[in-house]
């Protein structure tokens, strides 16, 4: 969805079919216009996604290969201590680590959540987005957020942070 919205390509563009076009008064040429109408935006970023379970790799490469976004997504099944940037010195890392809800144990989560924090620390410039329901997440980082914000994840009431790095990014909310 980032790289969709950072390049400026609709939502849904990919789809065979909308529901209005059932519709009496739908409008196939101005539909025809509007959908051809060529509005990408360049997009000289790259996204690197990963996560420990190959079969969630699996399915997101699969979403990401049907969106056309090869060229711009790099997925790969990994760890969080094994994630190491190439990309420079700037960058921001986001991510919604399992809870303890249903996959972890406590433990776990506090070696994940500790280890999250140390790569967290050894990434320069970067900034840090995380969105969880584990109360005590700066703790367990060791680092205080610069904003948090509560919100629900489903029923699950989580708490939204926002780390910034040396080098602000820019928050739009």
């Amino acid at each position: 969805e980032a790289a969709l919205i950072a390049l400026n390509i609709p939502a849904g563009i990919y789809r065979q079919r909308f529901a209005f076009q059932s519709w009496k008064d739908y409008d196939a040429d101005l539909f025809d216009e509007l959908y051809d109408e060529d509005t990408q935006r360049p997009f000289e970023h790259k996204i690197y996604g990963s996560d420990i379970s190959r079969q969630a790799i699996a399915i997101a490469s699969k979403n990401v290969e049907s969106a056309g976004l090869t060229k711009y997504i790099h997925l790969k099944a990994k760890a969080v201590q094994d994630i190491v940037t190439t990309v420079g010195n700037e960058g921001l890392l986001m991510t919604n680590p399992p809870y303890g809800e249903r996959l972890l144990t406590r433990k776990e989560i506090v070696s994940l959540y500790r280890d999250l924090g140390e790569k967290y620390k050894s990434l320069n410039d970067f900034s840090m987005y995380v969105l969880t329901s584990v109360t005590d997440f700066e703790k367990l980082v060791k680092k205080p957020a610069d904003k948090k914000r509560k919100i629900y994840n489903g029923k699950l009431e989580c708490t939204y942070y926002t780390m910034l790095g040396a080098k602000p990014q820019k928050d739009e909310n």
